[in-house]
């Protein structure tokens, strides 16, 4: 009888953060997280050094075995934080997950901020009992009590100015939040120079348990279409693997903690343009090298993060508004809302993308199910200041 074949199905991963690159930051796998991960595919990479030995024959010799190197990919859906920081409560409060474990190895840097009751608000405005809470630049959802007409529940905008408890914001919400409503606390990433810490990875295939050392995450896209999860598309590259007997502790695998972020009242501003799309494409363009080092095993002492070039790509219906764009050359902040954001079981679950200044440089037409639509693709340039004296946030991604 045969031997029964590895099954794709039976495959999971599991990550944790290295302390030092390329080095097990634990031997018995219990510390790291469960990844609710599809379609995972992995690579293997090992270079094949050849010779060219003269030996009176004139035939190839044999060839050296090189540096090792693995790459692995898969999909998860995004999802909003375990539960929402509300009134008082920073979002600091609320245990990192796998989730945050792979933007913090993407970007490098998070920052928490605490939810706020609102105490009067305008569409541009919020005031709030504490003036202590808000910071110029960051995001803030803001939840609404009861869902007001033509908006969303939790309207994301960003901080303009911030003095003695009270707000501005652009874009400019649909509608005033009024008494009541919440500014919910974030975890927010931004970009480092060389990204964040590297990522250990268990990948149990079938039977077979493998840990990958040493990675760093060289493509990220975020994916939503209407109706539909918004997913992110990872790709790490690795230093060296191997196959582990002793992850015998590996958490069990769970179902998410929120329900998936799905695409429905999830806007898009360009400026203060509303924009409704059939779908939204967000590649975060990263490019990574490797710090190399003859004395390390396979040659490299490190990935680093050298650039990031964010796209994002959509396609509302048809309008000369958009071919009006390119022409210009127009240059705005965008603002990209994922999930409508209803609290529910203590969950806000929503996320939002901002970029603080892109050019719509590519502009084409596509038609779907007999309907004209645009296809844009925004590309993000540098702001350098935000204002006088104060640099620019490039990019902004939290989750509420």
């Amino acid at each position: 009888m045969s031997a029964t074949a590895p099954r794709e199905r039976k495959r999971q991963i599991h990550i944790a953060h290295e302390a030092s690159y390329a080095t097990d930051p634990d031997s018995d796998g219990s510390s790291y997280l469960y990844v609710p991960a599809e379609g995972i595919t992995y690579e293997e990479q090992t270079e094949i050094l050849d010779t060219a030995y003269s030996t009176s024959r004139n035939f190839p010799t044999e060839s050296e075995v090189g540096a090792q190197g693995h790459t692995v990919s898969f999909s998860v859906p995004l999802i909003g934080l375990a539960t929402a920081a509300g009134n008082g409560t920073d979002a600091s409060t609320v245990a990192d997950d796998w989730l945050d474990l792979i933007l913090e190895a993407a970007f490098g840097i998070q920052a928490t901020t605490e939810g706020e009751s609102v105490t009067g608000s305008t569409t541009s405005s919020l005031t709030t009992a504490d003036s202590n809470w808000a910071s110029v630049q960051n995001l803030v959802p803001v939840h609404i009590a009861s869902v007001p007409t033509g908006a969303e529940r939790t309207q994301w905008s960003q901080i303009q100015t911030s003095a003695t408890g009270t707000t501005t914001l652009a874009p400019t919400l649909q509608a005033s939040p009024g008494n009541g409503a919440v500014a919910y606390g974030i975890k927010q990433y931004r970009v480092d120079d060389d990204g964040g810490p590297t990522i250990a990875l268990t990948l149990t295939d079938d039977s077979l348990v493998y840990t990958f050392l040493g990675g760093r995450i060289t493509s990220l896209r975020i994916t939503g279409e209407h109706k539909r999860r918004a997913m992110m598309a990872v790709t790490i590259q690795f230093d060296r693997r191997s196959l582990d007997a002793s992850k015998t502790s590996l958490p069990s695998a769970a179902l998410l903690a929120t329900t998936p972020v799905k695409m429905f009242r999830s806007p898009v501003f360009f400026g203060s343009t509303r924009i409704a799309t059939r779908m939204v494409e967000i590649d975060f363009g990263f490019a990574a090298a490797e710090v190399q080092d003859t004395e390390s095993t396979n040659g490299r002492g490190g990935y680093e993060l050298v650039s990031i070039a964010p796209t994002v790509t959509i396609e509302p219906l048809r309008s000369n508004t958009y071919d009006g764009y390119k022409q210009a050359l127009t240059r705005n902040p965008l603002l990209v809302q994922l999930g409508g954001g209803v609290v529910s079981g203590g969950v806000l679950n929503s996320l939002a993308l901002h970029l603080a200044r892109c050019e719509a440089r590519e502009i084409s037409y596509t038609a779907q199910d007999g309907i004209t639509r645009n296809r844009l693709v925004f590309t993000a340039v540098d702001r350098i200041e935000f204002s006088a004296g104060v640099a620019s946030a490039f990019l902004s991604l939290a989750r509420a």
